[in-house]
Parts: C-alpha cells; structure tokens; sequence
C-alpha cells in the first residue's frame, strides 16, 4: 500500500515530506506537510535548515504551468488508476489543498489546512468555503466529490450550496461515463505562434514625439524605439517582438503610461520571453511637467490598465551549501610585496593541500657566509613534499656558499642557482625533495640601468577538496628599487557550491553573496564565467571573494548565506546622471537618486510580473517606489481578479527608495524577488490597512538608509531634516527615527514564509502598528484595531547581519501631526504594544500570534524582541545576537490581562564556530572564549545574553543552550535581565525542560555594577526573578531563581551562587494588583503583628506614575506593612535598613492615587491571589 500511495503522490505532482538523511530534507518538502515538531525532536538541528532551500512546488517552479495545464495534467494522473478510488487521508488531504490553493489562494488555503490534519482533530477557523465553486474546479467528479466530503467533515462549508453541489457532481460522473473522451492533439513547440492579428511595428527614434498606441491598434514591436512619451488605451495593445536570435529591443521613454483598456505584453504566463528586452525610462528632476497622479520618469497602468510582462524565470535564489573563504581559499589567499630590507634570499613554505602558508624565512646570503648552514637547517626541517616559493630581494649570490647552491639544485630542482650572480633577479617555485621537472624558475640578469624587469615563477595546484590555486614568486629591479614577494590566490575562478540545481544561471549573469557576519556591508557582487566542469549545483565567478561566507549548518543553526540572481532578460530601469544634482537630497547622497518607478493604481484590470530586473528605479520622493501598488483595494479574487496579481522572480536592486511598495492593497502575492542595496524600507506595506498580503520565499540585503519617512532615517538625516517638526524640536534620532527595514509590516494581517532578511541598516522583520490608519486610509479601521489584529503566517523566516534586530514586534507610529503638545513631526516611531484578539475585538478570545521556525544569527543588537500579549516563538534558532531574544510583555499587569509570552523548542548559541571577517563596516574584533579572533557585536565588553528576561509573565520550555561562555572581556550567559531596568518583573516568569550543554560556561547572570550595567540597583534590575519548574536550570526543582542581594526574597534556605550573582530560593511567591485604598485595608489587619520576618517597602516614582511595591518572603506568620495615610508608618523595630526606612516614609505620600503591586507568599488568609 506505501508504494501505491508514494506513487500516486509522484503522479499528482505533489510534493511529500521525507527525510532523505539525517542532515538532509527533501528539496521538494510542501509548506503543509512539515511536521515541525517532529522533526526538531528527531534531528539535531532546526527545521528547514538543512538540505535545499526550496518552497513547495506548489509555489515555486522553473516552468510555470497555467491553471488549465495543472488541472489537466492532474486530472489524467490521477484517473491512471481509476480503481483505486478509495484514497488514503493524506492524500486527500494534500488534493484538497491543491484545489483550494488554485480556486481561493494560498492564503485561504494555510489557514484552514494549519488547523487540519490525519492524526488529530483541532478546533477549525471560523471560514466558510462556497462549494459550487469547488464543484467547478476542473477535475475528476468523483476526486472532487472526495474533497467536498472532507470539506463538509471539517464545517467549513456554505450549507446553502451543499446539496446542489453534489447533485452537479453526481450528474457530472454520470456524464463522463457515457462520453469516450478523444485524445487531445498536443501543439508542437513550447509556444504558440504569434498572434496573426498584430501589425509590425518599427516607429524608431524621436524622443520629442509623443506616441499614441489606441483603439484598434494591436501592434508588435520589432525593432528598438524612442518617444518623448508612449500612451496606450482604449483597447490598443502592444506587444515585444520574441526574436531569441535577434538582436535586443530597448524601448526608451520618459514614461509609459496604459490605462483604459491598454496592455501591454512582453511574453506570457505559458510562453515567458525569450529574448532580451528594456525598458528604459529618461529624464531629469523638475525637466518637463509631472503627469497627475503618476509624478515623472515611469510606467504607469491606471484604470483598465493591463501588463504582463514574463521573462526567463531563473532559480532567484539559494543558499551556498560550501562555505566560501576570503580569495576563496580556508586559509585565506597570501600577499607579501617588499622593497628594500629582504636582501639575500626569501622563502616560502606551503602545504599543498590547504594552500596554507606554513612558515617563512629570509636569509642574509649576500652578505654572510653562515646564512646558508641556517638556509640547510631551515629546509631541513620541513616534511618533503612541501611547496616552496623562492625570491632574490636585492642580491643574494655574493656570500652564497657552493653548498648552499648545491641544497638549492637538489633539494628544489633549481637549473640557475648554480650561476646566480650579483643582484641578479631570480625566483622559483617547486616541490621540496620533488621531481626537478615539475620546478618552475626564472631570472633576469641585472644590468646598470637599474630595472631589469620582473622574474616571474609560478605553478598551480590543487587542494585536498578541489579548489585549483597559483603560488607566484617574483623578483627583480625597477628604477633602481628592488622589488620581492609572493602570491597565492585562486586561478581559473572561483567554483560556488550551492543548495540547488542552477542551471538557468547562465555565464555574463551577476549575482550577489549576502553577508553571515554582522556587517551588511560584506555583502559581494560577481559575475559567472563560463564553466564546463561545473555540476548543476556548481557556478564558476570571477574576481576575489574579500569576506568569509557561511556554507553550513553550524551547530545546529543554517548559516548559509543566501547567494541571489540580479540578472533577468527584461530590464526596466532608469537612466541616471553621472552624480547627484539639484533638489535630489545631495547633503546625503553623492549619486543620482532619481530613478524610474512602477506605479499601479485601483482599478486595473491585469497586472503581472515575472522574471523582470528593475535597476536604477525609485526616487526619494513620497510615492515613487520601483513597483508600487497605490490605493489598488483588493487584488484577489475577493476584488473580483479572476487570476490575482502578483510579482514574482524580480531582481530589484542599485534602487533609490523600496523595493515593493504595498500601499492600501490587499491580497497581493510577492514572491521569489530580490531586493539588493535599496534606500528607505524595501518591502514595505504603508498606511496600517493592507492586510492578506503574501511575502513568499523573498530575499532582502544591503537596505540603507533613505529620507522619505522618519523611520527611513539614519542620525545625520534625522537631525537634519526638520521641516514637519513642530518649533525648534530637534528630533531624538534613537527613538524618532532610525528604525530602516527590509520588511515593514505595518498590519500584522499578512503572510511570511521562506524570506530571508540578509542585513539592513536597523532590522530584519519589523511588525509596526498604526494606532488608526494613516495617509490617504485614513479612517478606514476604529482606533487600536491593528494593535489587536491576529498575526498572519509567519514561517521559516531568516534574519541575520542586521545592525539593531533581526525581527522586531512592538512600536507604532504618530498618527498625529506635529504640534505644541506633541512637536515631533508626523509617522515618527512611537509607542504601541501588540495583542491579538479573535476578530481584532479585545473583548474576544486571544489569537496566539505563532513566530514558527525563525532563524536569527549575526545581529548586532538583538535576534528578535517581541513586547505584547500571547506571542508564541517556537521552532526557531539564535546564535551570535548580542541578545537572542527578549520577550517583553504588555507588563507585569498588562492592558491584556492573562496575556503572556513563550519560547519553545529552539536553540540558542553564544558564540559559534563562525568567527567572521574584519572588514566591511565590522566594528569590533576580539578574542573570543576559546582565545581565538572573531568578530563581535555592539561591543568588545558587551554582555552578551540568549535568552533575556524584561517584565514578564514569560514562559521557556524545552529549550538548549550553547556557548555562553565569559571571557576577560565581557559576560556571556544563557539567562539574562534587561539592563537598567526600572519596572517590575513577575515572579510568574517560569523556565522548564532545559538543556544546557557542557560548553555553557555561565547559566544565568543578573549583571554587576559597572560598564552597561550603570548601578545595577534600578527595581527591576534588584527584582528580577524567574521560577525553575523542574530545576532544569538549577538541578533543584520548583526554585525560585533571584539577585544575591534581594533581602525581600532570601530565608535561610537560599543558596547563593556567587558567579550568577544570584541565589536559588524554595518557597511560592505570587502577584496581586491592589488600590491604595485596598493596601490600607489589608494594612489595618496586619498592623498589630509584629513578628514579621522581612517586610520592605519600595517606591517606585517614575514620569508618568507613582507605583508601591511591596514584597514579602514566607515565613511563620507573614505580615503586611500599612500606610495609613498621612500617619507615618510603623516599621518592625529589627527592620535591618534605617536608611531606606526614611526614604519610603518621605515617598510614600505620592502613592496615595496609585496603583500597587504586591509579591506576597501564595497562602495568606482571606487574600486571593494569581499565582
């Protein structure tokens, strides 16, 4: 039966989850049919991080079928064994996907099958599925019959059309048994042929005309062409010539503009083109009138309005699956070049297998005599078979013994040694003790004139794994100045070793490397040589790679870097001046930034995009992006598009303002684009109301800084840029602005799968929340709606290489304009905390917001900090961050009552065998815990933490640690606290099932005054606490693990653990919120006994608000201090700190309106508590 069914799966064409090694995943694994959990216990490493970095097929492609060939090609698969009508769950579950995939979307599809599967039955999502619809769907009656049943099963469909969907089925198999279908007569070559209608058209070159494509025109461009300006409509229609072995098209304009039932075409879904086409859009800044609604320099389709344009579809891309070394060598490539000071005779020892330089010597033969017994020994003591290079600096013969000339032929093959004369030029490469016939030498011969040109020798090799590498030697004279040295470096190109087969890759084609440091700035640009001993995974480029790139899964972590395609055969770009000019913001940018843009606006009628390169586009100007999506409402099926828009395989990159901007759309799918060194956000979603957006399987690196928004801005542009503040505001550029990211979701209502944020200037992933929605959607949702929104898919996603955060969720934006009250200028970052309720109603159930298979490493802040209410990270790796992950919750009472935090089943790494490069903007370089040089985050003396505690309630379970280990230089720990810190912390805060390998050299630390620490004595740097269930961390179970020094938490049972500054405490401890007036109370109760053990009052008085908190360790007979006001209090008379005594009286006034939170034992009479 398992053959039947692994067969059929094969015939559907669906993909199937398997582990083909136990380091290895199938390439082809579907986004529905990971078992994550499975998988992350069965492997030593996190899910998808291993093997190919493909999405499903049902995404992804390197051919394209339209919907009628899919469903065709579907249905005879799967009629081939007819009587096998009886499917199993799974495969019934995996159609019904796919049904639903092309009828309704992917998004509709991942979020009912998430709830479904054939092992357990879950609560399903409020959806509703209208069932004629998927009656129609083009397939076998009985299959879909299959389908609709399982639909009916799960409730999700419309009951109204239930029983006349099945009536139309039945009536349909009835039908298909008495028709024999005749076979289908198959057209021959890939692509139609073209249209028989369409007229040639070759208009040339005048860039003072304005063409007109209009009613009754459909015309094919045959030849290169220029207009001032190119308007299609009214039903006219242009179409790209696909010439392959024809010269290329290039369309220049200073815009393009198609609405009104203008289209224009430049290939197909079924037939993407074949030659090479441009767009390619002229024009200054302020040179000639803005056309409304578009601006200048573009193409733009207003209502009616159709593009399609469909290039090559090339892998986009992948991740190297062989790390890449800097000049592509382990060890390095070796440069020495001298002058004078190397008189006599200079070598150098190399393994032939590594290329690693293994020792080096100069001696001194010109001058004295015993510099060749020291040349003996020298030699004598290398293994045979050793290369050495072998250089004259300046003269070399005059004390150059017989003997030594004699070890020089014999042990290195040398022909000339024998007669090397004064300064006399010579060099020589070989083997030591080898065949003197592999030896390669040269010499000049020195002459008065004082240059005799350069002796050169030089061979290649081959090392242990195949990389093909030149050791150079070279000597001689010019212009009277002695010249030396040596060189080992890569010949032939460099062989990249890749994830996936990339054969679509062709030689002249140009990809970029992104960093797997901290810098973005690593991140490097080749191009492919032709390479015939290439396999279909393997890429040959020119040049010289300077920084380490990560090719592996190091410790249980996929560090590979994302290696992308910036080449497509359809181009549109801009064309730009030689330098920045006028207007264009040149205090911050030395370059043009005025570039061409893509601009969709509501009401089109088909908009899609594949295997196009946008280059030199944006502009930084509000609302010119390379592709942007302005006001387009719903561009899905629920818009009434019966085939959605989408963009798909783009290379956006060298761009001046995003990549894709989604800005009042919804419903609109992007995957598979790149986008490489933009300015501004790249993907980025604008006013707070785009919602069911899908960002599948996209790459975004090298995303700089720009001016538009206040959240683009670096310090210089934040401080500079005043014109939309209020008076003499000058903004606070750490918390007003830079906040640049390369996915900025602005409505947490969107999908994230497979992306990879490879380096920003701030952060990866950025959730960011409109209090009420912004710009021109104003109005659109109720205040606070976005803040209680669930979160879309968010699955396997990377983020590394960014300077403040990897992924961030918490923040908003001012929504009002800048004022008296309020000066700081409009969409300034601003406070807002995330809590997501079923329907984005509070009053509603929580909708855990679910953070599923994040990879975080390299970022020199933080892997991910999250604040709000149930957020839930799981799956997921940290290695390398400054901070791992910070969970901060809506407060220790938060606004969300019962919200909480929690991490599980990740893994956490300190510091990994991926040392990195200096260079490339990397700002600091150390030794690490095992003395090795490395580079570091933030800082030398940064305390580097994985897991960090802020308020709380959070929760850790089943989670390992790995290489926290403090050295001379900084702390290191597995467990921290956020530094600083002046609020409470919930003694709720629990950690279980953890593991933490032998290479954790510190476990937990609560911080010592000094450098980052400040005076370590802010409340909730001495509250800080977390509760150990199962003594996982502590080997003590159900502890409580607090400061050294917190007297409200010792009894005579805590142990202290001096180098966590720490002590672990049995006993239950809880949290109650209580009025003033409610303390009083309880006060007047207490206040006669006088036999408490430890009693401490604190007062917390901050800007805003005046908190007490008052905390009590068990004891025989607990007791609570009152504060009957304005009578002073009465403290125990052994009450240990006079000092602090009078500083509670003196505050306690403040508190009289406030709030108070109380840690007290968990069992006191007549109190009830949330423990």
């Amino acid at each position: 039966m398992r053959k039947i069914v692994l067969h059929c799966l094969c015939l559907i064409g669906l993909t199937v989850f398997m582990i083909i090694s136990e380091n290895s995943l199938n390439p082809n694994t579907s986004l529905w049919d990971t078992d994550y959990e499975g998988r992350f216990h069965s492997k030593k490493i996190l899910p998808g991080t291993v093997g190919s970095y493909k999405p499903s097929g049902l995404f992804r492609s390197s051919s394209l079928l339209n919907r009628k060939e899919r469903r065709s090609l579907l249905s005879q698969n799967l009629s081939r064994k007819s009587q096998e009508k009886q499917l199993s769950c799974d495969m019934l579950l995996k159609l019904s996907r796919y049904v639903l995939v092309d009828t309704f979307g992917p998004s509709l599809a991942w979020n009912l099958f998430r709830f479904h599967n054939c092992d357990r039955e879950v609560g399903q999502p409020k959806i509703r599925i209208r069932p004629l619809k998927v009656a129609q769907y083009k397939l076998k009656p009985f299959l879909l019959r299959r389908v609709l049943q399982l639909l009916g099963n799960m409730g999700v469909l419309s009951e109204a059309q239930q029983s006349k969907a099945f009536s139309l089925l039945k009536k349909q198999m009835l039908e298909t048994r008495k028709i024999q279908r005749k076979p289908k007569v198959e057209q021959s070559g890939p692509c139609p042929e073209p249209a028989p209608h369409l007229a040639s058209w070759r208009p040339g070159s005048d860039t003072r005309r304005a063409a007109v494509v209009g009613r009754g025109a459909a015309l094919r461009l045959e030849s290169s062409a220029a207009f001032h300006s190119l308007v299609i409509r009214d039903g006219g229609r242009l179409v790209f010539a696909d010439r392959p072995h024809g010269p290329p098209i290039t369309l220049r304009a200073r815009y393009i503009l198609i609405q009104d039932g203008g289209e224009l075409h430049i290939g197909s879904e079924r037939c993407p083109y074949g030659s090479r086409a441009t767009i390619s859009l002229f024009g200054r800044a302020a040179e000639g009138a803005a056309v409304e609604g578009f601006g200048q320099k573009f193409v733009g389709v207003g209502r009616g309005g159709v593009l399609e344009l469909h290039g090559r579809r090339p892998r986009s891309w992948t991740l190297l699956d062989k790390t890449l070394h800097p000049g592509g060598l382990r060890h390095g490539p070796y440069s020495s070049e001298r002058r004078w000071g190397s008189r006599g005779l200079n070598l150098r020892i190399l393994d032939a297998g590594t290329a690693r330089v293994l020792a080096a010597g100069r001696f001194d033969t010109h001058l004295l005599p015993s510099e060749g017994r020291r040349l003996r020994d020298f030699l004598a003591l290398q293994e045979p078979g050793r290369v050495v290079a072998a250089a004259v600096g300046d003269s070399a013969a005059r004390s150059l013994t017989l003997e030594a000339r004699r070890l020089l032929r014999d042990r290195l093959g040398s022909r000339h040694i024998a007669r090397l004369g004064y300064r006399q030029p010579w060099a020589l490469v070989g083997i030591l003790g080898g065949d003197p016939v592999s030896t390669v030498e040269d010499q000049r011969e020195y002459r008065g004139t004082g240059t005799t040109g350069l002796a050169v020798a030089q061979r290649d090799f081959q090392t242990y794994d195949g990389i093909r590498f030149t050791v150079t030697a070279f000597s001689g004279w010019v212009k009277g100045v002695p010249h030396n040295g040596f060189k080992v470096e890569v010949s032939k190109g460099i062989i990249l070793h890749l994830a996936d087969e990339v054969t679509s890759w062709l030689p002249g084609d140009r990809i970029v490397i992104a960093s797997t440091d901290y810098s973005m700035h690593q991140a490097e640009e080749f191009n492919l040589l032709p390479c015939t001993e290439c396999k279909s995974n393997q890429v040959k480029i020119d040049g010289s790679p300077l920084y380490l790139h990560i090719g592996e899964v190091i410790d249980g972590i996929d560090m590979r870097a994302e290696v992308g395609l910036l080449t497509r055969n359809i181009l549109i770009q801009g064309e730009m001046e030689d330098s920045c000019y006028g207007q264009n913001q040149c205090q911050f940018f030395s370059f043009d930034t005025f570039g061409g843009h893509i601009k969709i606006q509501r009401n089109f009628s088909s908009v899609h995009m594949s295997g196009v390169e946008l280059k030199n586009m944006g502009q930084q100007i509000l609302g010119s992006y390379p592709v942007h999506f302005h006001l387009a409402g719903d561009v899905d099926e629920r818009g009434g598009y019966e085939r959605p828009a989408y963009l798909d395989n783009l290379a956006i990159h060298h761009c001046f303002s995003r990549c894709v901007a989604i800005h009042g759309t919804h419903g609109l799918l992007v995957k598979d684009t790149i986008g490489y060194d933009t300015l501004g956000h790249c993907f980025f979603l604008e006013d707070g109301t785009e919602q069911r957006n899908t960002f599948y399987h996209n790459l975004g690196l090298l995303t700089r800084s720009g001016t538009i928004l206040p959240s683009d801005r670096n310090e210089a542009m934040c401080l500079a840029i005043r014109s939309h503040v209020y008076g003499n505001y000058v903004p606070v550029p750490s918390t007003d602005c830079m906040a640049v990211s390369t996915f900025w979701i602005a409505n947490p209502n969107n999908n994230l799968i497979e992306n990879a944020a490879a380096g920003a200037q701030d952060v990866g992933i950025w959730y960011i929340f409109h209090r009420v929605p912004t710009g021109q959607s104003e109005g659109q949702y109720p205040e606070g709606q976005a803040e209680h929104t669930p979160l879309g898919v968010f699955s396997n996603n990377r983020v590394h290489s960014n300077f403040k955060a990897g992924l961030f969720i918490g923040k908003g934006v001012k929504t009002t304009r800048a004022s008296a009250e309020d000066p700081r200028e409009y969409l300034t970052v601003d406070n807002a905390r995330f809590r997501p309720h079923q329907d984005a109603d509070p009053e509603k159930p929580r909708v855990p917001a679910v953070i599923d298979g994040l990879i975080a490493f390299k970022n020199n802040d933080h892997g991910a900090w999250a604040r709000g209410g149930d957020i839930i990270f799981r799956n997921s790796g940290f290695s390398d961050n400054g901070i791992g992950l910070t969970l901060a919750s809506d407060g220790t009472f938060p606004t969300d009552d019962g919200s909480s935090l929690e991490v599980s089943r990740s893994i956490f790494v300190g510091e990994s065998s991926n040392l990195g490069s200096r260079g490339g903007q990397n700002s600091y370089w150390g030794r690490g815990a095992n003395g090795e040089y490395r580079t570091l985050p933030r800082n030398k003396t940064f305390p580097i933490r994985g897991f960090q505690i802020y308020d709380g309630p959070v929760r850790m379970a089943k989670c390992t640690f790995k290489k926290f280990t403090p050295t001379a230089d900084r702390y290191s720990s597995a467990i921290g606290f956020f530094m600083k810190n002046s609020w409470q912390i919930s003694p709720q805060n629990n950690v279980s099932q953890i593991l933490m390998e032998r290479s954790v050299g510190l476990k937990v630390f609560f911080g010592r005054s000094g450098q980052w620490f400040g005076n370590n004595n802010n409340d909730g740097d001495k509250m800080s606490i977390f509760h150990d269930l199962d003594g996982s961390v502590t080997g003590y179970q159900n502890t409580f693990v607090g400061r050294a020094d917190n007297h409200l938490l010792r009894h005579p049972g805590c142990l202290t653990v001096p180098r966590w500054n720490g002590m672990i405490c049995t006993g239950k401890f809880a949290q109650e919120r209580k009025s003033l007036g409610e303390i009083h109370s309880l006060g007047s109760t207490f206040a006669s006994t006088k036999s408490c053990e430890q009693t401490f009052l604190r007062v917390l008085q901050s800007e805003s608000s005046c908190l007490c908190s008052h905390l009590l360790v068990s004891g025989s007979r607990p007791s609570l201090l009152a504060i009957p006001k304005p009578h002073p209090a009465t403290f125990p008379a052994h009450f240990p700190q006079a000092s602090l005594r009078q500083r509670a009286l003196g505050s306690a006034t403040c508190c009289s309106a406030h709030a108070a939170s109380l840690f007290l034992p968990a069992k006191i009479s007549g109190i009830s508590l949330k423990s």
